[in-house]
């Protein structure tokens, strides 16, 4: 089923005529189109070189996963936070290499990879990029562009209509 079909049978209208969706009827939906536009920045900054840049410095919580990178310029990279058991490991073993940030702060990981051709490539502190920021950032994107062709509101709850 389309998305406008299947969206469109979960809009409610309030007695005001306010158009109306639950986010949590729209959940998956909302993370799926999120994580398409986050493999979109993913993908560009891998080819842009920033991703290999941050690697390369000391001071990310950034690091390959393989010795077998990507080539300069690829297509559909993605960030997940779903990690597997070899990677889970390796990222173990880095924390406990880097208890400490080198500006002295105690470190605070909470990680995603970076996936590409089936492949994961490299860990990603959730703090220093994709997560925090552009997650929010394109999850944002993703409610206007829905609320726009909808002509509704997500919503969390029916006190949010007051």
């Amino acid at each position: 089923m389309k998305t406008e079909e299947w969206i469109e049978e979960l809009v409610q209208t309030a007695d005001n005529g306010q158009r109306y969706v639950l986010r949590d009827d729209i959940t998956e939906l909302l993370i799926d189109e999120t994580a398409l536009l986050v493999g979109e920045a993913v993908t560009q900054d891998w080819n842009d070189g920033l991703i290999r840049n941050w690697i390369a410095s000391k001071n990310s919580d950034v690091f390959p996963l393989t010795d077998d990178l990507p080539p300069e310029t690829i297509e559909g990279m993605n960030y997940n936070c779903s990690i597997s058991d070899e990677a889970q490991k390796k990222i173990d073993a880095f924390e406990q290499e880097n208890p400490v940030r080198p500006d002295g702060t105690k470190n605070y990981f909470n990680w995603g990879v970076l996936d590409w051709d089936g492949r994961e490539i490299v860990a990603f502190s959730d703090i220093d990029r994709y997560a925090c920021k552009y997650w929010d950032y394109c999850e944002e994107a993703v409610y206007i562009d829905l609320q726009e062709k909808h002509n509704m509101k997500i919503i969390d709850n029916l006190d949010d209509l007051q």
